[in-house]
């Protein structure tokens, strides 16, 4: 039996990562992108530099960038339109061509809730639906 092997990993970890941790592994998620004026936004990811050593390391694993996370705002505002989702879905293509990845992974905690202290609004959680159909037409 295949066993995946997922980590999450913050961004400052990334430089720390072994040869020896990038075998073991079949699926990396890159923590955390975040939306800034309705796009993707990667300032705190500061080692991405370091991704073309993991792929030379492990060829096989899957590199995954995460967006959002525990109080990550811009979700609502940005998925509340088509053109806002389509200019997000944009945005994160061009991230998934700069830097070779295999994915997104969309962490929006949570639809329709402001208890992390994010905008919130009743029609998130169908604007979350529209925008993963506009993320998976890209």
């Amino acid at each position: 039996m295949k066993y995946d092997v997922i980590a999450y990993c913050w961004n400052d970890a990334l430089a720390g990562f072994t040869r020896e941790d990038a075998r073991r592994l079949t699926h990396v998620n890159l923590a955390f992108g975040l939306i800034k004026d309705g796009l993707l936004d990667l300032h705190l990811l500061k080692y991405l530099r370091l991704l073309p050593k993991l792929r030379e390391w492990n060829p096989e694993m899957k590199i995954v960038l995460s967006v959002g996370g525990w109080g990550a705002d811009g979700f609502s505002h940005m998925a509340m339109t088509e053109e806002g989702r389509r200019r997000f879905a944009r945005s994160c293509l061009d991230a998934v061509e700069k830097y070779n990845l295999d994915g997104i992974d969309i962490d929006w905690e949570y639809p329709c809730s402001n208890a992390a202290g994010i905008a919130a609004d009743p029609r998130d959680k169908e604007n979350f639906t529209a925008l993963l159909k506009t993320l998976r037409g890209y």
